[in-house]
């Protein structure tokens, strides 16, 4: 991914791009990565908040992804850019360990 915010930050005037937002989300990505393995560690980790952080940081990392792929436009898509396999990784993310959907239902049980 830092490819880019370097593709989008050279592109554009004033060096203010789009993926600007998207350097917020990815830093939350990682704190919530890190929270989660520190309630692991301890052995803490409940299946609602596995769900819950499953959901949340799979659906988080495909619009972080989705969006630098916005940036490279159709080049986004062929196999010579790494975005490419960036999405299709982020997107089987989501049904890895079980859907999103499921993941909802896992949380509301939880509830």
């Amino acid at each position: 991914m830092p490819d880019a915010f370097i593709y989008d930050h050279v592109r554009t005037p004033r060096g203010r791009g789009k993926a600007d937002g998207a350097l917020h989300e990815v830093t939350a990505l990682n704190l919530a990565a890190q929270t989660l393995a520190a309630i692991k560690q301890r052995n803490a980790l409940d299946t609602a908040t596995a769900s819950m952080a499953k959901y949340r940081l799979t659906d988080l990392l495909g619009t972080i992804v989705d969006r630098c792929l916005q940036l490279f436009c159709g080049y986004g898509y062929m196999d010579e850019y790494p975005i490419s396999r960036l999405y299709r990784d982020a997107r089987v993310m989501r049904i890895y360990a079980g859907t999103n959907e499921i993941m909802k239902l896992l949380i509301a049980r939880g509830l």
